[in-house]
């Protein structure tokens, strides 16, 4: 099976209720465990990277504010299979292949998610064997979760990497969720409804282009996960799928729990044994609750723009940082006047 599964079942919704977002694209496996339930910077440690200050940033002569009201999730697909347990070596516990950034705003009322590409390079802090960091390298940002335990320090060391791209806004929660929960999690949702936008039929007959197709969990796992065998083999094609699952999944779910919230935990329950939570499930479903309410205003998935490089032994995704800062300031700030 490919390396480079994916899942990402963070999507604003049921990534905000179980573990998510997401993913998959979506976020991202422990068993029933908790970590720091209440920590205003719960990740800050032992790192080699330096952070920028976020709360005020000036560009163009104008200042901006970091917007008040905000709660930012990190939803990670990771690309281990099994049960998601904390191990002793702390290196090559996995990748984090799909990265969802979702943001809460509680005052104006809308949930956004970011999707951010495997391949990106960026600084990310390297560790040995024990799990002590000792120094940066600029890697993909996938990489960063495999220098870690497969549970906490990994997302630890992801949080760190994607907050360093990303100015150094703060991250509040972050959960993490391996490939073996695809299947039994949509099986448990009673499948998923959606479009069929590329062509998989030489491996599933039912998935055909252009036929709306209620996905059980097998198929859904074929259609986030598949990448050289499928268009053009490239990540970038297989987070546009992700992207669309994405979509057909939060709508499926909203639509499932729009009276009753009790179905969550039955979901959870299905995919708990291969899912880490830095706080309890409960935690996380009042997220959920949150962004499933009709008053708040969920707008489509973003990706930040830059170019792909595959003349190397690996791809390289380049981020165009002009566009980055853009996005930054529409997404987590106002004009400070």
């Amino acid at each position: 099976m490919n390396r480079r599964i994916i899942f990402s079942l963070t999507l604003g919704a049921i990534a905000l209720f179980l573990i998510v977002f997401g993913v998959f694209r979506f976020i991202e496996y422990q068993q029933a465990k908790k970590v720091n339930e209440e920590v205003k910077e719960p990740y800050s440690w032992d790192s080699r990277i330096v952070l920028q200050d976020y709360e005020r940033k000036n560009v163009g002569g104008k200042t901006y504010a970091y917007k008040p009201g905000l709660t930012n999730i990190l939803l990670l697909g990771v690309d281990t299979q099994g049960a998601l347990e904390e191990q002793k070596v702390n290196r090559g516990n996995g990748q984090c292949d799909a990265i969802y950034l979702v943001t809460i705003d509680n005052v104006n009322w809308t949930v956004d998610i970011l999707q951010l590409d495997r391949d990106t390079m960026t600084p990310i802090t390297t560790t040995d064997m024990l799990g002590k960091p000792r120094g940066t390298e600029v890697a993909q940002i996938c990489l960063s979760y495999s220098y870690g335990n497969g549970t906490s320090t990994s997302c630890q060391n992801a949080v760190e990497a994607v907050r360093y791209l990303l100015g150094g806004i703060p991250i509040d929660h972050v959960a993490s969720i391996n490939i073996s929960a695809i299947e039994p999690l949509i099986d448990a949702i009673g499948g998923v409804k959606m479009l069929i936008e590329t062509d998989m039929s030489d491996q599933d007959p039912a998935l055909v282009e252009g036929e709306t197709v209620t996905l059980n969990g097998h198929q859904a796992e074929l259609y986030v996960r598949s990448r050289r065998e499928v268009d053009d083999g490239r990540n970038a094609s297989r987070m546009k799928r992700q992207r669309a699952f994405i979509q057909a999944l939060m709508e499926t779910v909203m639509d499932k729990l729009k009276n009753d919230l009790t179905d969550a935990t039955t979901w959870y329950e299905a995919m708990e044994p291969y899912t880490y939570l830095d706080s309890e499930f409960t935690t996380f479903l009042s997220f959920f609750s949150q962004a499933a309410d009709p008053n708040y205003t969920r707008h489509e998935i973003v990706t930040p723009a830059g170019e792909h490089d595959y003349t190397k032994d690996y791809a390289e995704f380049n981020i165009d940082k002009d566009a980055l800062n853009n996005l930054i300031l529409q997404l987590w700030y106002k004009e400070y006047k």
